[in-house]
């Protein structure tokens, strides 16, 4: 059963596409809802509509799903670039984005302990991903 959001207090994250996808989304609202005191539910209902299937239950992770907001402000991240600015967000927004960057997490507990760090690990150095 999906939670109830409550505006002002909590940070809600898009998640969406396919796993490599899911894992920076996870990681960066992780990241930077403890940074934010926020507490984080993520919101997957694109992923009903797609081919893309919700793969982070591999991960044995505890994930909590809001539906669609309808009345949070919403933040679009810009194309494969860090963004300070996510950081001072109003509260309640939902982040819409691939957020891929280990900006957001690196030097946190996500970036050091996270389920799938080494996952992370192996993917970040993929040739193919734009470093800042």
């Amino acid at each position: 059963m999906a939670a109830k959001a409550i505006p002002g207090i909590t940070m809600i994250v898009y998640l969406g596409g396919g796993l490599a996808n899911q894992m920076f989304q996870y990681a960066f609202g992780r990241s930077v809802s403890i940074i934010r005191k926020e507490e984080l539910f993520f919101e997957k209902t694109s992923l009903g509509l797609t081919q893309r299937a919700y793969g982070l239950d591999a991960f044995n992770i505890k994930i909590r799903f809001v539906g669609l907001p309808t009345t949070a402000p919403r933040y679009q991240e810009g194309i494969f670039h860090y963004d300070p600015e996510v950081y001072t967000a109003p509260k309640g927004t939902y982040f819409l984005g691939c957020w891929q960057t280990e900006k957001y997490f690196n030097g946190t507990e996500v970036g050091q302990c996270s389920a799938f760090a080494r996952c992370f690990s192996d993917f970040l150095d993929a040739p193919f991903l734009v470093h800042d």
